[in-house]
């Protein structure tokens, strides 16, 4: 899997938000906040990996993991969207789902062998 590839696994969304997203169709639910999410999270990954990190090796070897904080990021902009002041529960739950992403974003340092090496790629040049 390439990490343009990556999508979260809609069950971590339609069944965390039932009440909301349960109706909703498979891709529409996929899509929530998605590509901002795609955004952030590349960023979070080069700063725990380094700038050289090969996104697609992550993507591919740490399928479960980034899909899962894939989806509590999509989960928080949601939130973060659309609640209406402090204590409302669209607020309470983008705090939520921002600290489960903060949490997973915490175990992307410990994901090792992701660099390319670029001996291998300058030999081709």
């Amino acid at each position: 899997m390439t990490y343009a590839d990556l999508e979260v696994d809609v069950n971590d969304i339609k069944v965390r938000e039932s009440k909301l997203f349960g109706t909703w169709s498979d891709t529409n639910a996929k899509a929530v906040m998605k590509s901002i999410a795609k955004e952030q999270m590349e960023r979070d990954l080069y700063d725990a990996l380094g700038t050289s990190a090969d996104l697609d090796t992550v993507a591919d070897t740490y399928t479960t993991h980034v899909q899962r904080a894939l989806a509590y990021l999509q989960l928080h902009l949601f939130f973060v969207d659309n609640h209406t002041g402090d204590g409302t529960v669209n607020a309470m739950k983008a705090t939520h789902y921002g600290s489960l992403y903060a949490k997973e974003r915490d175990r992307f340092k410990t994901f090792g062998g992701t660099t390319l090496d670029t001996t291998v790629i300058t030999a081709w040049r």
